[in-house]
């Protein structure tokens, strides 16, 4: 076992194998069992619809900067939240891999995620917990032991709950830590490049992580040259001539390449980048006058910073460690002769001092000085009390280890110091009178027994020392320590079944449906034909999640992600407040809801203009056209023929079936729990872009009815995804060419005709889409006379239109959005935005680095690990 270990990378493989299987056997509902929900996640777990998008770029068509859907640039997503991240890829690609061989895409995409996703950010765990601790201990035991249960069972809010890029502060801890030990600039450079890779995964992920790296930066510069004998002369004022290796060159060059295109969305401020009330996550932290006037500074918690949040048991957080932690972090700190203890102790005095109000005595306003003083990017982020509790955990597992081997060495005989005993007491003592208060009566219990078996075990040594008082301490210390894995395991759990996948029923205006939006399929991309400007919900199961959720949550999945969430697809301007609190929008928006549509005519835009039309009820019929030019010589005036309650003549085509599975390779049914899934399987001429969906009035589009008795048709609801009660249909969501109805086991109609009736293509409108990317909308668009076709998406010069071949000039319509004339008949149009942008490229090189840049420093890492053990 020992041969293995003297080879790093082959170690860091072995003890990954081993700790997947243990989060196997510890939490079955994520891989085995299947029970809990990524959708339903706390809101930290943006991943899961990340990843989703991500998987989408495999079948439409490689990295977007638009989306027709929600209408509003992908670049917002990537400079906010980032779809990049190494997870991410790995579960997009796994699932693009095995999608073939799935009949139920969906639940495999659910699957997928959990396995590639966390299994992924285990390994980084993994791999980097190794390395921090091969910087305080070359004990084999904790090396072997130490990675796996820590990176398993340890700090589970910043790894289950999906907060990615905690997962990656081992890795840059020890990154820290070697150059300061030495100022080896290759350490830096890899730190440099890991901060790019997190950069690349969201400018918000930059500024949480960057936060307390910051903080452990500043304490390793005091640590150098307080605590450990300076050494000036190598840090040098000119370039090393390590910088020129070409190692070091192609990191710096792979981290400057990554961060390339998100300065470029920074720097430029592209307009929509303050859509959906997050121009305060992105923009304003960098202002040193915001960062003191304006942020909530008042959820720090002193009092709890190590009891109630620490050692809680409760169910309402993942931060429990455990008394047999903290206090091994302790022994650490005051029994260990390794200096580097005062590194990791700085690091959590920092930490602390952020974690303070700036009321009261102000405390913290020094932390909060110290970075605007130092930190050059100016950084803070809104909930820092989460991030400091996320590094706080890394900060004390250095210690513990150092804790663990001077409990080690009192074991085996060493010498103890007097006064180090007394004051690992009094430090045991204050912290459990801390927590004491902010604990329920069953933690109280177990801290007090606890509390009582290393109080006594070091007064035992203290009065009488002897071999069984040190195996009395040791032998406590283990049982604790399995006791807090049980806890942590066991609070874990409880976590996890709140956010148990459970069907969700949804009332949307003007028809109830239904939507299991974990099950949804990456690989389809049906067209809307409208929005739903609002609904309302019923809070059966856990449809919390929208009510709890920030609004760049609500914004960017919903809107940027085309991914099908809670509220569905509501278009930009739902949420673009200055729209919203505009009469004249509201009225327009309320009366033409649908994406494309051709007005008849056209007037000159005025003041109140668009307030005149809604007015009279002619939003669908008549536009307003800026015309700053006078190119167009519009009147200011509709005709007087054209009336409100103008009707189209809707036509239908339909398919027909049997309700038996006599009808062939065309139909069948199977039973799912309590209910019968009927399947329809539609013809290839079927439109692709048709799909049920709960948040419209599906009956202009997709009509499914079943012949009853006495020959009276009843018509079944639309629903979208996994289809939970009776009654109800859903078209190409769950399947793409397929329908699927459910009917009760005890009623299903059997033999019984049924028929789906869709939108004809003799109607006016959207006849089929040509190509169907997010930067280049096809669609063939049928029009029964001569109008003005507008689009509603905010409009943008980025744009690029062409009719049947021939770019077009396109206006600003009705206040905000897009329109060019079009005359009748049957047209070939591609809607571009910004096809000849040099920031798909940037992003696309920023892509691939991102991916590879984290595997890349992680091997490198080991292998200069593996020439220091060697040296």
């Amino acid at each position: 076992m020992k041969r293995l270990f003297q080879s790093n990378i082959l170690t860091v493989f072995f003890l990954f194998l081993t700790a997947a299987i243990i989060f196997v056997i510890a939490y079955p509902e994520l891989f085995i069992t299947f029970k809990t929900s990524f959708a339903l996640w706390p809101d930290v777990c943006f991943d899961y619809p990340l990843a989703f998008v991500l998987t989408n770029f495999f079948y439409q068509g490689g990295l977007q900067l638009w989306n027709f859907y929600g209408q509003m640039p992908f670049f917002h997503t990537y400079a906010v939240l980032g779809l990049f991240k190494f997870p991410n890829v790995m579960a997009a690609i796994t699932y693009y891999l095995l999608a073939p061989f799935s009949g139920d895409s969906g639940r495999l995409f659910h699957h997928v995620f959990a396995w590639a996703n966390l299994m992924t950010l285990l390994f980084i765990r993994v791999a980097g917990i190794f390395l921090l601790l091969k910087t305080v201990t070359r004990n084999f035991i904790i090396l072997a032991a130490g990675p796996v249960v820590l990176g398993v069972f340890f700090s589970q809010y910043t790894f289950l709950a999906g907060v990615f890029w905690a997962s990656y502060l081992p890795l840059v801890m020890y990154l820290i830590v070697r150059f300061f030990e030495g100022f080896k600039w290759r350490y830096l450079a890899a730190l440099l490049m890991v901060l790019a890779v997190v950069l690349g995964s969201g400018v918000i992920n930059f500024g949480y992580m960057y936060l307390p790296i910051h903080f452990f930066i500043i304490a390793g510069i005091l640590w150098r040259f307080f605590f450990k004998a300076p050494n000036p002369s190598s840090i040098g004022i000119s370039v090393p001539k390590e910088f020129l290796h070409w190692k070091m060159i192609g990191i710096i060059l792979m981290a400057v390449l990554i961060a390339a295109p998100y300065a470029y969305i920074l720097k430029f401020g592209f307009p929509d980048i303050a859509f959906g009330q997050a121009s305060s996550r992105i923009s304003h932290p960098f202002s040193p006058q915001w960062y003191f006037h304006n942020p909530d500074m008042d959820l720090g918690d002193p009092h709890g910073f190590f009891g109630a949040i620490l050692i809680n048991q409760g169910t309402d957080n993942l931060y429990y460690l455990g008394i047999s932690f903290l206090f091994l972090a302790m022994a650490g700190l005051v029994l260990s002769p390794n200096t580097l203890k005062w590194f990791f102790a700085l690091g959590i005095f920092f930490l602390w001092l952020l974690s303070f109000p700036r009321e009261g005595v102000n405390l913290g306003t020094i932390a909060h000085w110290i970075n605007a003083l130092t930190n050059p990017l100016k950084t803070l982020p809104r909930s820092y009390l989460n991030i400091c509790h996320s590094m706080l955990s890394y900060l004390l597992m250095s210690l513990s280890v150092m804790g663990i081997e001077a409990i080690h060495g009192l074991y085996k005989g060493g010498k103890y110091p007097k006064f180090g005993f007394k004051l690992l007491g009094v430090l045991t003592l204050l912290l459990v009178l801390n927590a004491m208060p902010l604990l329920p009566f069953e933690a109280r219990v177990y801290l007090t027994a606890a509390t009582g078996c290393l109080l006594g075990g070091l007064a035992w040594i203290y009065f009488k020392d002897s071999r069984r008082a040190r195996r009395f301490l040791a032998g406590s210390l283990c049982l604790l320590a399995v006791i807090d894995v049980l806890f942590i395991v066991h609070q874990s759990k409880e976590v996890l079944a709140t956010a148990a996948i459970q069907p969700a029923v949804l009332d949307a205006a003007p028809q109830s449906g239904m939507v299991e939006y974990d099950f949804e399929n990456p690989s389809l991309f049906p067209y809307r034909s409208s929005y739903l400007l609002s609904f309302t919900t019923r809070d059966e199961y856990y449809l919390w999640f929208p009510h709890t959720v920030s609004s760049v949550l609500h914004h960017v999945i919903n809107q940027g992600l085309n991914y099908v969430w809670l509220n569905g697809q509501k278009p930009r301007h739902v949420e673009f407040a200055p729209w919203l609190n505009d009469p004249q929008m509201l009225d327009y928006l309320k009366q033409n809801n649908e994406f494309i549509f051709l007005a008849q005519a056209a007037i000159k835009a005025s003041p109140y203009a668009l307030s005149r039309i809604s007015q009279a009820g002619l939003a669908r019929q008549v536009v307003e056209i800026e015309d700053p030019r006078g190119e167009l010589n519009l009147p200011e005036a509709w005709p007087s023929g054209i009336k409100s309650d103008e009707k189209e003549n809707f036509q239908y085509e339909q398919i027909s079936g049997t309700l038996d599975d006599t009808a062939g390779d065309y139909s069948d049914y199977h039973l799912e729990g309590d209910l019968i899934i009927y399947t329809l399987h539609l013809p290839s001429s079927f439109p692709d872009h048709l799909a049920s969906s709960w948040f419209l009035p599906e009956e202009r589009y997709l009509r499914f009815f079943i012949e009853g008795q006495g020959g009276q048709w009843q018509e079944l609801q639309a629903a979208q995804g996994a289809l939970i009660r009776p009654n109800t249909f859903d078209v190409q969501n769950i399947k793409q060419g397929e329908l699927r109805a459910a009917f009760s086991k005890d009623t299903f109609p059997m033999h019984q005709r049924c028929v789906l009736m869709y939108s004809s293509r003799a109607n006016q409108g959207v006849e089929g889409l040509w190509r169907k990317q997010f930067d280049n909308l096809g669609i063939i668009y049928r029009a029964k006379r001569d109008g003005w076709l507008v689009g509603h998406y905010p409009y943008d010069t980025k744009f690029k239109i062409s009719v049947d071949g021939k770019q077009v000039i396109f206006y600003r319509t009705n206040k905000s959005f897009i329109g060019f004339p079009l005359t009748r008949g049957e047209h070939k149009i591609l809607i571009q935005y910004w096809p000849h942008s040099p920031l798909r490229v940037l992003l696309l090189v920023s892509a691939l680095l991102t991916t590879l840049g984290l595997p890349v420093i992680i091997f490198l890492a080991l292998r200069w690990e593996q020439g220091t053990r060697d040296e």
